[in-house]
């Protein structure tokens, strides 16, 4: 009987710490975490849950209003563009390329500045000179021009427009690694790991980089929200992902002309390109405040005695 009753105040306690933490987590963290969660989810069951093929055109539906049922069985639920394309199935796929071309840029910058903020903060000298003279002059340069230029040279293709995004964002994680490791390299354990022997790159990766994980993980969900805006904002333009592949920057292109007539055309890819970088965004800022509680910003009530 006592057995029973420890073994129930046991998880009666172990279910009241779960809460408990989840109570401490940032809201922020929370709700951002659902709406990326709910984008990627789209994203990824796109094959199983959009309504039609979305490059599967049929002109007698042409800039058809939102509709759930037609006579003939077919239906659109949030309307069809100047094609008789499905309007929510082009965004479900849409989502797929901004979310490919966001991450798979976060990843490559965030790989290539990551380890150029690791040599150039631990080495110094002659590499971190280089190293920051470069990333200088790649923040001076207009990123509108470099994207026109490569994309005129090379053509517009996602690899290519990767190839930019990756090209303009690692001086963003060089900085923020490179001020971490100033830092650490001079702190006790990393002075007694070079004492023992080891070599330069066993101590950044190590004993260096594991401490500068948490700052990273933070600047590229930030990151990853404005690879989305870029790549919707090239697309919308006309140099980034090239009709009749579905993107929400050329969906809200192709829909600036019928907002009169068909306001749908840009207000759900519109609204799709919110709420994905509001969720990033949101989950960016409850990691910061995760990873520092000192960030959290809270509003302070003093009382003074009169």
């Amino acid at each position: 009987m006592d057995s029973e009753i420890a073994l129930a105040r046991t998880e009666v306690m172990s279910r009241a710490s779960v809460g408990l933490r989840w109570r401490k987590l940032p809201p922020g963290l929370l709700v951002g975490g659902g709406l990326v969660v709910l984008v990627v989810l789209s994203a990824a069951l796109a094959p199983w849950i959009a309504p039609a093929d979305p490059l599967d055109a049929d002109i007698q539906f042409r800039l058809h209003h939102p509709s759930w049922q037609l006579e003939d069985g077919r239906r659109f639920p949030i309307g069809a563009d100047a094609q008789g394309r499905d309007v929510l199935s082009r965004i479900l796929y849409g989502g797929r390329i901004s979310l490919f071309v966001g991450v798979t840029s976060v990843l490559i910058g965030g790989l290539v500045g990551v380890g150029l903020g690791l040599v150039s903060g631990y080495l110094g000298g002659r590499w971190d000179d280089v190293i920051m003279r470069v990333g200088d002059v790649q923040l001076a340069f207009p990123f509108v021009l470099l994207a026109m230029a490569v994309i005129a040279a090379l053509g517009p293709s996602i690899p290519n427009i990767i190839a930019v995004f990756a090209l303009t964002g690692w001086v963003a994680y060089t900085r923020l690694v490179r001020g971490q490791v100033l830092t650490l390299r001079e702190l006790a354990y990393v002075e007694a790991a070079r004492a023992l022997g080891y070599s330069p790159i066993v101590v950044m990766l190590r004993h260096v980089l594991p401490n500068v994980v948490s700052p990273i993980l933070v600047l590229a969900s930030f990151e990853l929200a404005r690879m989305i805006i870029l790549e919707s904002a090239l697309s919308f333009l006309g140099i980034g992902v090239q009709a009749p592949t579905p993107s929400w920057g050329n969906m809200l292109g192709e829909g600036r002309d019928y907002m009169r007539t068909a306001w749908w055309l840009s207000v759900f890819p519109g609204s799709a390109i919110m709420l994905a970088v509001l969720g990033v965004n949101l989950l960016g800022d409850g990691l910061r405040d995760l990873v520092d509680p000192r960030s959290r910003r809270t509003s302070t009530f003093r009382i003074t005695p009169s």
